[in-house]
């Protein structure tokens, strides 16, 4: 899907349009991954919301000034924490807070834990209920 496409989803459904911005798969061209290419499409859809993922990592400080400057960006930050060392989160946070406004830092749990699984959260409310 195009960026354009995903701006077209957004006005039709008015649902937030998310990007894969720095960690990520494999197969990614990480110095194309930077959420800082994003910023003349942000500019030029003001009226959608974007939601960067992957904190943008390792690119967190642009993600964060996008964040700081934009009104319609969000940064997503909940990948990052399976994949990343303690001293990394915490590297991480510090340079996501110099900017980024902590109403616009979101969590997902990119469904790495049990929880996440609605299969196992269906699962773990029947134990609970049967004990």
């Amino acid at each position: 899907m195009s960026a354009s496409d995903a701006i077209y989803l957004h006005t039709v459904f008015t649902s937030a349009v998310q990007f894969h911005t720095g960690l990520g798969d494999a197969d990614i061209t990480l110095t194309r991954s930077s959420p800082a290419h994003l910023q003349p499409l942000i500019v030029a859809n003001r009226r959608t919301t974007f939601v960067l993922l992957h904190a943008g990592y390792p690119y967190m400080r642009e993600a964060g000034y996008l964040t700081a400057m934009y009104e319609n960006v969000y940064l997503d930050i909940g990948e990052v924490f399976p994949v990343v060392s303690r001293r990394g989160q915490e590297a991480l946070m510090q340079q996501l807070l110099e900017l980024t406004p902590t109403n616009k830092i979101m969590w997902s749990s990119e469904l790495f834990f049990i929880v996440s699984s609605p299969r196992n959260g269906n699962l773990e409310g029947y134990v609970r209920s049967h004990r």
